[in-house]
């Protein structure tokens, strides 16, 4: 598979000589983790032609604002200093700024021109370097952290090296989101793995994460259609429940610190998980097999076939299928700055949904069923003959 699937390129040749390489994903059921065994932290640069900026969908954005109000009204954050780890462009630490009126700092080191950067208000400043525990991080009164957190090789080490960061007697709290590793194995949704995400997280593993680094999780939570997990901690002990048990929303019901269980119920869990692992690895060439036989019949009766989203997960399924250009000319995306440029990989031309107005295909492919609705009205608009498939 491409090694960094959301790198931008500029020609349909170079997308399809993009580097590659494998993925091995293994699983511990007592840590409720996977992994890819064959990682190589040497292969994963981020540069200037890397994108993963999800602002331009409605839908995303509204995710975005209520995490940004949610965080400003709960740590009242006006006047105060708010950081953010692998900030991209600047788009949710900006949001959040305005919306808690509070100053802002990110670090991130894909972003090293200005014409990058969104439109930031006087409050924000982005750092073109990665978190390297800098002074500044002393004065936070939150650290966030969205979808990055997976690209750590060593996310306890990096978790440690935070918690020293903002020193001892620091009351900062923190605020991750990371993909959900239960929905994928719950799901079968191979196309969320990509070679550039070493590890996926459980709510399990997530939390027992933070707390071996030294934070004590105070809220922990599914959403985006169970697609994520969101972590809040707290840097202080006193802000840990002192039940031991964390209040979850979306699909988990309940969620207690295993930690403290006993070995008959950690047994039964990590048999549960290993379970599920076996089965998502089982399935695979059953479900790449019946999407494969899918497009050979649009082939075969000549309808013309349509990918909407040129995210990892439209990505990885034209990259695992097999799917030429031939096939599947072009992918759909909101994103402007993406259009113009190729799939990793596979090489299809990335465009704009108006594009749909005059090629008028009989199906359309969506990644991502949380766009459902968004990308419903859209495609009414342009080409209201098309048959919307969640994949």
């Amino acid at each position: 598979v491409p090694i960094i699937p959301n790198t931008a390129y500029t020609t349909a040749e170079s997308a399809l000589a993009a580097p590659r390489s494998s993925i091995s994903l293994a699983s511990c059921g007592a840590c409720r983790l996977l992994y890819n065994a064959r990682f190589d932290e040497k292969l994963t640069v981020y540069c200037e032609t890397y994108g993963n900026a999800l602002h331009y969908s409605e839908t995303f954005q509204r995710l975005s604002s209520e995490i940004a109000t949610r965080l400003a009204e709960r740590l009242r954050l006006r006047g105060k200093l708010a950081i953010e780890i692998g900030c991209g462009a600047g788009y949710f630490l900006n949001l959040l700024c305005e919306t808690a009126q509070c100053d802002g700092i990110g670090f991130d080191p894909s972003i090293t021109s200005s014409d990058k950067a969104v439109a930031l208000g006087s409050r924000v400043k982005i750092a073109p370097e990665a978190f390297a525990g800098q002074q500044v991080f002393r004065q936070a009164a939150l650290v966030c952290c969205r979808q990055v957190l997976e690209h750590f090789p060593d996310p306890l080490g990096l978790l440690i090296a935070l918690r020293r960061a903002l020193g001892a007697d620091s009351r900062c709290d923190v605020f991750f989101e990371v993909p959900n590793a239960e929905y994928m194995l719950e799901r079968n949704s191979f196309w969320d793995l990509t070679y550039e995400h070493c590890f996926y997280y459980s709510p399990h593993a997530l939390s027992a994460l933070f707390r071996n680094a030294g934070f004590f999780p105070t809220s922990l939570r599914t959403t985006f259609g169970d697609q994520y997990i969101e972590l809040e901690a707290s840097a202080c002990a006193a802000g840990a429940p002192s039940d031991a048990r964390l209040e979850t929303g979306g699909g988990i019901t309940a969620l207690a610190d295993h930690a403290h269980g006993g070995d008959g119920q950690a047994d039964r869990e990590a048999d549960q998980w290993s379970r599920q692992f076996d089965r998502f690895a089982s399935s695979y060439h059953a479900v790449a097999q019946r999407w494969s036989g899918f497009l050979q019949h649009c082939r075969s009766e000549n309808k013309r076939v349509a990918v909407w989203g040129a995210g990892a997960k439209g990505i990885m399924f034209l990259n695992l299928l097999g799917c030429p250009p031939a096939s599947i000319p072009y992918v759909v995306d909101v994103s402007p700055v993406k259009h113009g440029k190729f799939i990793c990989g596979a090489g299809q031309e990335i465009v704009p949904p108006e594009t749909l107005a005059w090629s008028q295909p009989d199906y359309v492919l969506l990644m991502n069923g949380a766009y459902r609705e968004e990308v419903r009205e859209r495609l009414s608009g342009v080409s209201p003959r098309s048959e919307l498939i969640v994949v």
